[in-house]
């Protein structure tokens, strides 16, 4: 023969049957049927199943209770749990309708409350994303001055460095074209006639010189030897 205790909302059979009854919503499962191998570890996990169910039942139910009955749509927590189905429906009908009505409206009021927070969230969102592009724009700024200054000095120093006497130029012992291809570019205007003079000495044509050296040689520099 059977027995099952009953404790408030939750109930235990001998068979291992276990349920939960919170006003309008039962759920029950478990048991024992016939024995098979494996059938422990599926009871064991259908056990669990039933007693995550309860925990968030009780977890749901309690807080739409103590709301809906402040007010007076929905029975206490206390009165779900310890009156039958016949006071329910006497004192409220289509209770389960009522807690989805309280359900609603408290969700609403959660949402009013919350709406401000929220608009004031995306305010300091907003806030801090025109702060970070001001911050942005400014350090893009104070860069872009720096490069100009950067820029200016290298001018003012190559300008300082044309207009001085140019240095003396080191002669390598033979012209190669590695040589003229790493040191030509960096000529001071100056040396240009230099370099010319050299290398007609050494016997270099004005067609060695134009095919070999011209080509390497820089811009404001090969325009005033023409």
């Amino acid at each position: 023969m059977g027995m099952r205790v009953r404790v408030g909302p939750v109930s235990v059979s001998s068979r291992g049957r276990v349920g939960v009854r919170a006003g309008p919503v039962s759920v029950y499962g478990g048991g024992r049927r016939r024995r098979s191998s494996g059938s422990s570890g599926a009871g064991a996990g259908r056990l669990g199943l039933v007693i995550a169910a309860c925990i968030v039942l009780i977890v749901v139910m309690w807080p739409l209770s103590l709301f809906g009955h402040a007010i007076g749509l929905t029975p206490s927590w206390h009165q779900l749990m310890h009156r039958n189905h016949v006071w329910e429906h006497q004192h409220y009908p289509l209770v389960g309708l009522r807690y989805l009505g309280a359900a609603a409206i408290l969700l609403g009021l959660l949402g009013a409350l919350t709406y401000p927070l929220q608009v004031r969230a995306r305010h300091r969102a907003v806030e801090r994303n025109q702060l970070a592009a001001a911050q942005a724009a400014e350090s893009n700024r104070l860069a872009a001055e720096r490069a100009a200054e950067e820029a200016g000095r290298v001018k003012e120093a190559h300008a300082a460095w044309l207009a001085a006497p140019p240095p003396p130029l080191m002669f390598p012992g033979r012209f190669t074209q590695s040589w003229i291809a790493h040191n030509a570019a960096d000529l001071h205007p100056g040396q240009i006639p230099i370099l010319m003079d050299e290398l007609r000495r050494r016997g270099w044509t004005d067609s060695d010189i134009e095919q070999r050296v011209e080509p390497y040689l820089p811009r404001l520099a090969s325009r005033a030897e023409a």
